[in-house]
């Protein structure tokens, strides 16, 4: 399912290695190794509340694909979502205000209350490629990021990205 769902995100070869939790570095650990939403984490982490840009969906039928960007006015985008799931499980007013592409997923689920259970499947080291510098605005030599699955109503499998820390972006 990760290469499925970087493919969803960069028609690029995407080289990552998988790591133990463990043995990310600082500040990555604390960012990514936890049983927690990203958004909540993020917003904790940076004390304000991040943004969504949406940058690609596709449904087909009930099944529906995202990559999304979350941001904050001052830093920048602060991690790549890409998430992969089947909205015919949840009422209309969520799969609704998911289409939207307003609100970051987890905010979703947590604000209608949602059951889920999330279960953080692998870490991963990403070398760097024009995808990720573009989307981060920023170049690096790599990413970390986590692949989770959101179990609810249905199984949500969702890739996160973050911005690697102590790295200027481009134009800073």
């Amino acid at each position: 399912m990760l290469n499925s769902l970087f493919t969803f995100f960069s028609d690029e070869n995407l080289r990552y290695d998988l790591l133990p939790g463990e043995t990310l570095p600082a500040p990555y650990r604390d960012l990514l190794v936890h049983q927690n939403h990203m958004t909540t984490t993020l917003e904790k982490f940076y004390g304000q509340p991040v943004q969504v840009e949406v940058k690609k969906q596709q449904v087909k039928n009930s099944l529906y694909k995202r990559f999304s960007l979350l941001s904050l006015p001052k830093i920048g985008v602060v991690e790549i979502g890409i998430v992969h799931m089947d909205l015919s499980f949840f009422s209309t007013e969520i799969r609704d205000e998911i289409l939207h592409g307003k609100k970051p997923l987890g905010k979703i689920l947590i604000d209608h209350k949602e059951p889920r259970d999330i279960q953080v499947k692998t870490y991963f080291k990403l070398q760097t490629c024009s995808s990720l510098e573009k989307a981060f605005s920023m170049s690096t030599l790599s990413f970390y990021g986590r692949s989770t699955r959101i179990s609810c109503k249905t199984p949500i499998e969702v890739v996160e990205i973050i911005r690697p820390q102590g790295v200027n972006y481009a134009g800073s």
